[in-house]
């Protein structure tokens, strides 16, 4: 998959591209990091593990410029009983130059 996100991006006629993977290593991150920065894209790894042991490479070192992390949250209760308003809990684990920092967000109504 990081090849053919690299290659979409190279393209040159992509604004950005997103690939899911299960796994990323620090020389395909960079491949994907250097494509996107050379075609002024964004490229997006979405990881995502079907248990926690596969979970355990989510430290691993990446070139990325950022890396998230997006978790469900418990569902805010609306008056009709079952029923709630979706919401997430989103995390800048790494940003260069930058802090980290968490915000919990809330599907609207609209």
């Amino acid at each position: 998959m990081p090849l053919c996100l690299e290659e979409g991006l190279r393209h040159g006629g992509l604004t950005g591209g997103v690939g899911e993977m299960s796994r990323l290593s620090m020389t395909n991150s960079r491949r994907l990091q250097l494509a996107a920065e050379a075609s002024g894209g964004t490229a997006s790894a979405i990881r995502r593990w079907r248990n926690t042991a596969a979970a355990a490479d989510f430290g691993q070192p990446t070139a990325a410029a950022t890396c998230w992390r997006i978790t469900a949250a418990p569902y805010s209760p609306l008056p009709v009983p079952g029923i709630g308003r979706p919401r997430w809990l989103v995390e800048l684990i790494r940003c260069r130059a930058r802090e980290s920092a968490e915000w919990e967000l809330e599907a609207c109504d609209e």
